[in-house]
């Protein structure tokens, strides 16, 4: 796994470092430390890396730095294409004036266009015991179970698997709407969520399933606070406006997750996105 993990030096963004080197990582992988020169000198871009390779020290990935000019968030995506990351590791926010995760245009640039993942990382989460994996029956989706089964998490992570069920409703007149569940789509998560189970169980994972209804982002960010997740997963687009399930699309559910999750957020890519 080729790892880019952006820092400005902040303790959000030290946060990334100790939460990667946490991960089962092996000489096999390796981690970019990339920090953008904001006119400050290479003695502060050295005393960043100095803290970045600190919080680091427990990993067995392979590490080297790079300092880049530019604007923050160009440079950052410019690195991941040129150096085919697969995954883009970020702190929850930035130091002021620096880059500044989740406030704004930064993180909708990043989020949007980075060409691999990106794993958001909140100083409160520097370990990952509990995942929660957002799951609906779109092909994103998909490719974000299939990913998390890869995805080096230490040994014992427990995966919880959550659905949000979309509801079929008519407006009477002058009355509240009246939902009702659609009984196919329930019947399609279980299975669905059935055959991941046993992947994960067979991959060393502990794992569950939960169904829940309402507005995705609320039952999602509402469920992450309930369970005390650590990470919650997802893919960055969802069904489409044919299919009857609600749509995890980036820019509107995914984003929301990213920016309010009580947790680390981790938005599964497919190539080419």
């Amino acid at each position: 796994m080729r790892i880019l993990y952006a820092t400005d030096g902040s303790s959000q963004a030290r946060a990334a470092g100790v939460l990667l080197a946490g991960l089962n990582l092996s000489p096999r992988d390796k981690i970019t430390v990339l920090t953008v020169d904001d006119r400050r000198g290479e003695v502060a871009a050295d005393i960043i890396f100095r803290a970045a390779l600190e919080d680091l020290s427990g990993t067995l990935a392979r590490i080297d730095t790079q300092t880049r000019e530019g604007y923050p968030d160009e440079e950052i995506l410019n690195a991941c294409k040129e150096w085919s990351a697969d995954l883009l590791t970020v702190g929850a926010k930035g130091a002021s004036g620096l880059v500044r995760f989740l406030l704004g245009g930064v993180t909708a640039r990043v989020l949007r266009h980075a060409p691999c993942s990106v794993l958001i990382v909140r100083p409160e989460k520097t370990s990952i015991r509990r995942v929660i994996l957002a799951l609906d029956d779109s092909n994103s989706a998909r490719a974000a179970a299939a990913a998390l089964t890869a995805f080096p998490f230490p040994a014992g992570t427990e995966v919880q698997l959550v659905s949000v069920l979309p509801f079929l409703y008519r407006q009477e007149p002058q009355r509240q709407p009246v939902y009702m569940p659609s009984g196919e789509d329930e019947f399609n998560v279980i299975q669905d969520s059935a055959t991941l189970i046993d992947r994960l169980l067979g991959s060393g994972f502990r794992a569950s399933m939960h169904l829940l209804r309402g507005d995705p982002a609320a039952a999602l960010l509402d469920h992450c606070e309930e369970q005390d997740a650590d990470l919650i997963v997802m893919g960055s687009h969802g069904s489409s406006p044919a299919e009857r399930f609600h749509r995890f699309l980036l820019g509107s559910v995914s984003e929301k997750l990213a920016r309010y999750a009580p947790c680390c957020a981790l938005v599964i890519k497919q190539p080419g996105e």
